[in-house]
């Protein structure tokens, strides 16, 4: 059958109501789908400044590459079409929350919750494939908007969230516009990418009332049918108080459809893309903001980078694993990376997305493969749409 064939049988169906919750939980299984297939092109880079004390993720460099057009793997990356996906997490006894969780197993796919209109769009990809034809996948990266305000509570002056209170008082409030990250919210529903992915930091000192405000904005997204990945960042992560752990870990859950903070490091397949995700934040001492990868979650990616061969593998957390400037950043940087860094020189991880410096930067290679940072939605007024055609990544700056 020919593709016009195709597209004049199947397009025409009309389309049944999409269920909302896109990520469904029972007993512990969760089923992704992907409704959209679209377009974006170019590329972006940038430095950032030094951030300030006790308050990571203004500082930093990258250097950049140009997504060109020369792929460096062939063979199966044409069968990454199917928009039906499963997902890896870790199972086990209760664990604290900033803690490392039992190794991760993998779950069968409830494929109760594809809509018609799912259906439809894999028997495109079907006749995508028999045709010749990838279709295209497009990712939307967002990070770092931080929303802030005051003490919500006495014991705030006695532990770390007095200097992230102090910081956007009478700094961080300055830099930052939350009407950014609306309009990232409404960018994203209307574009409809394949996927969302924001990489953390979604408030300034992680107390309930900042989530409160980050989990109405990204309601919409929530109760879309795009499938949204949200990994914590340090500002997420920033202390041990009860009311704060709670907070980001229910925020995790609304955010994420379902899925446990404890859950990671958790392997999600989406649009037949591996998304690797893990949390490499911990609340550090009251003048860093350090991030730390733990050798059980290296060494989870490395057996995950090597599964699966010929499928794309992307890296979801919140810290750059490169640092041109490690001991001027050091106040900012992420211990236990080198490992995780040589799978994405030597390609077995084809692309970290990040965040923590608020420039965006893009550390790639001709095929685009390496190291994207999205910098700060709320005081740069952008984030990242990166365009995967089965081959070749390239990336456009989307301003708001």
């Amino acid at each position: 059958m020919q593709i016009n064939t195709f597209l004049k049988i199947y397009i025409p169906l009309p389309f049944f109501p999409v269920r909302k919750r896109f990520f469904r939980q029972n007993h512990r299984e969760t089923c992704v789908t992907a409704e959209h297939m679209v377009q974006g092109t170019g590329s972006e880079h940038g430095q950032g400044d030094e951030g300030d004390a006790g308050d990571g993720g203004d500082g930093g460099t990258g250097m950049s590459g140009d997504a060109g057009t020369q792929g460096r793997r062939d063979g199966t990356r044409e069968a990454q079409g199917a928009s039906m996906g499963k997902e890896t997490k870790a199972t086990g006894a209760p664990v604290p929350l900033f803690a490392h969780n039992a190794p991760p197993r993998t779950e069968n796919c409830n494929e109760k919750n594809v809509s018609a209109f799912a259906i439809q769009v894999k028997l495109w990809h079907i006749m995508a494939e028999t045709e010749g034809i990838f279709m295209a996948i497009r990712i939307i990266h967002f990070s770092d908007p931080h929303a802030g305000g005051p003490a919500e509570d006495w014991m705030a002056y006695l532990d770390k969230r007095w200097v992230g209170v102090f910081n956007y008082r009478f700094r961080r409030r300055f830099r930052h516009d939350q009407s950014k990250f609306k309009r990232a919210v409404e960018y994203i529903l209307d574009t409809r990418p394949d996927i969302a992915v924001c990489t953390g930091d979604l408030t300034s000192t992680g107390q309930p009332g900042e989530f409160a405000v980050m989990r109405e904005i990204l309601r919409p997204l929530r109760e879309s049918s795009i499938p949204l990945i949200y990994t914590p960042g340090n500002h997420d992560c920033y202390v041990h108080r009860p009311s704060c752990m709670k907070a980001v870990n229910d925020t995790y859950r609304e955010v994420n459809r379902g899925r446990e903070f404890t859950d990671l490091p958790v392997r999600l397949e989406i649009c037949g893309i591996d998304f690797l995700v893990v949390n490499t934040s911990r609340p550090s001492n009251l003048l860093c903001s350090w991030g730390f990868l733990d050798h059980r979650d290296a060494e989870w990616i490395a057996v995950r980078s090597q599964e699966h061969p010929g499928v794309t593998k992307i890296l979801v957390n919140h810290y750059p694993m490169f640092e041109d400037h490690p001991f001027l950043r050091v106040r900012h940087r992420l211990f236990g990376e080198k490992p995780v860094r040589r799978l994405i020189e030597s390609g077995a991880i084809d692309l970290s997305l990040c965040g923590h410096v608020h420039k965006p930067y893009c550390r790639v290679d001709a095929t685009g493969r390496g190291e994207n940072c999205a910098g700060s939605v709320t005081r740069n007024g952008s984030m990242v749409e990166i365009l995967f055609d089965g081959k070749n990544f390239t990336y456009k700056t989307i301003q708001l």
